[in-house]
């Protein structure tokens, strides 16, 4: 795995998902991987701009109406009077600590009779080596998604990519959580599965990271392939609404959407999100990623600079 990431800017998680440990020089050549994919979207994203997405508190502010539900940011004691409130109206919420990704220390968390103080200093104690942290709403999911798998939050991730006045999209999947996990997520024991961007229409079995595949959801065996997305064109032209609203140096954004009873809801944005449809479709898509993101020839030596 070493070598890998020298030869070919393959993270340790990659070599083992994308089975680099058996594939020949020519096929990994053929992969977008960790940093060639960081490379190629910091030659469109100016990377002093990331803090606009890795900030989810700046994010929400940003995205404000396209949220759909109520988010606050808690910094230490003096944000108890906020958290109150915040409770007052929302029994049931998210609990996130900010600027970090890969859902890293979300939890759902409730004050149903419990002592809204006490709650509030276990929530900084757990999350005491984050700066801030972001309380939200809890997403209440559509039926036609929740049935998945009702215990997580089974999101859309569909990656646009802005330039020359056109809005691009990349390979969507859908994110479907299992075995009762609260975060729906392929590094948590959850899967990925490949939607359709014309159609919405979901097309491969779901993956896991760990070499799973599923024909069927686990848990509530509903098949994966040929289901139907609802919505699917309003999701793609609030996606590419979206894309047009980010500042002038942010043209790449991997976005998690979940639709709700009001219709679509940003759940978040990731500035250099990654290419999970490698993962499901089985094979690298080097030079599509360049095409579309206009750099046709990226440096195979990156690690020299």
């Amino acid at each position: 795995s070493i070598y890998n990431y020298w030869a070919f800017g393959c993270s340790v998680d990659e070599y083992f998902y994308l089975g680099f440990y058996k594939k020949t020089t020519k096929e990994k050549n053929k992969y977008i991987t960790h940093k060639k994919r960081l490379n190629l979207i910091y030659s469109i994203n100016d990377y002093n701009l990331r803090h606009v997405c890795d900030d989810k508190y700046e994010t929400y502010e940003l995205l404000k109406p396209y949220f759909l539900r109520d988010v606050i940011k808690i910094t230490g004691i003096d944000d108890f009077s906020l958290f109150k409130d915040f409770t007052k109206k929302h029994k049931d919420f998210v609990v996130k600590p900010n600027k970090f990704c890969g859902a890293v220390g979300v939890y759902f968390e409730t004050i149903e009779n419990k002592d809204v103080e006490a709650c509030f200093k276990n929530i900084l104690e757990k999350n005491s080596y984050a700066d801030s942290i972001i309380i939200e709403e809890l997403i209440v999911q559509d039926d036609a998604l929740a049935c998945f798998h009702p215990n997580s939050i089974n999101a859309i991730r569909l990656t646009t990519v802005r330039r020359n006045n056109s809005v691009y999209i990349l390979h969507p999947w859908i994110k479907v959580g299992a075995n009762n996990t609260f975060v729906a997520s392929a590094i948590m024991g959850g899967f990925d599965a490949g939607v359709d961007e014309k159609t919405g229409i979901i097309v491969t079995d779901g993956y896991g990271e760990l070499g799973e595949i599923y024909k069927l959801h686990p848990n509530s065996k509903i098949k994966l392939k040929g289901y139907q997305i609802p919505k699917w064109k309003d999701l793609v032209k609030l996606s590419i609404k979206l894309a047009n609203l980010m500042p002038t140096g942010i043209n790449y954004i991997g976005w998690d959407f979940v639709l709700t009873s009001k219709g679509w809801c940003v759940m978040e944005a990731n500035f250099s999100g990654d290419c999970m449809w490698q993962l499901y479709f089985e094979k690298g898509f080097l030079s599509e990623y360049e095409e579309v993101l206009g750099v046709p020839h990226s440096d195979k030596f990156w690690w020299a600079k």
